[in-house]
């Protein structure tokens, strides 16, 4: 489990761009270029305002119906991987 006050940002050397209501965010660097689904987009797109796993979650929660269990289950794993790919990086509080 993540912990809840790791604070994470966008990887400043992606590009990422809305099309047909879903992120594609390339890593030129790497040569790769990843389609975010409907949770990701949401949480990509919030990002440059939210950066602490609490406040993604209390978003998710006030914009969609879910329950505060499962929204930190997809936030935590959407951030977990994003981590590992380097499309995210933590930041300072």
């Amino acid at each position: 489990m993540m912990k809840t006050r790791l604070q994470v940002k966008r990887n400043p050397r992606l590009i990422g761009r809305m099309v047909d209501g879903a992120y594609l965010v390339l890593d030129s660097y790497g040569g790769n270029l990843y389609q975010l689904n409907a949770t990701a987009s949401f949480i990509w797109g919030i990002l440059w305002k939210y950066s602490s796993i609490d406040a993604i979650v209390k978003r998710m929660v006030d914009e969609f119906d879910v329950d505060v269990k499962t929204a930190t289950k997809d936030v935590s794993g959407f951030l977990k991987t994003s981590l590992k790919r380097k499309l995210l990086v933590a930041s300072a509080p």
